[in-house]
């Protein structure tokens, strides 16, 4: 089953893709928004330990490469300090304005 979600924002509105097996499928979905086959994906431990590597290999898949920063869980991760590590990431990555 599938259901796509609309998040009515007026101009910045988007759809929510919901089905079963999703990620194994995200290399081919998200291939042809992208400028380049590279994408950065940010996480944190316990959510990247149930999906980080289906993830990855959902987009390989699709020819895209992905980056990834997995994080600690939890409220304290969202503080200056994880924003700065998080920055330096993209910045070592060599991410670019229009990079997902």
């Amino acid at each position: 089953m599938s259901a796509t979600v609309r998040v009515d924002l007026g101009a910045r509105s988007y759809d929510v893709l919901i089905e079963a097996g999703l990620l194994a499928r995200a290399g081919a979905l998200v291939q042809p928004l992208l400028m380049r086959a590279r994408v950065f994906v940010i996480s944190e431990s316990r959510v990247a330990g149930l999906h980080l590597a289906a993830l990855r290999d959902g987009l390989a898949a699709g020819g895209v490469e992905m980056e990834a920063l997995v994080l600690p869980p939890g409220e304290a991760t969202k503080s200056w300090a994880h924003l700065q590590e998080t920055v330096e990431w993209l910045l070592e990555k060599n991410a670019e304005r229009q990079d997902v």
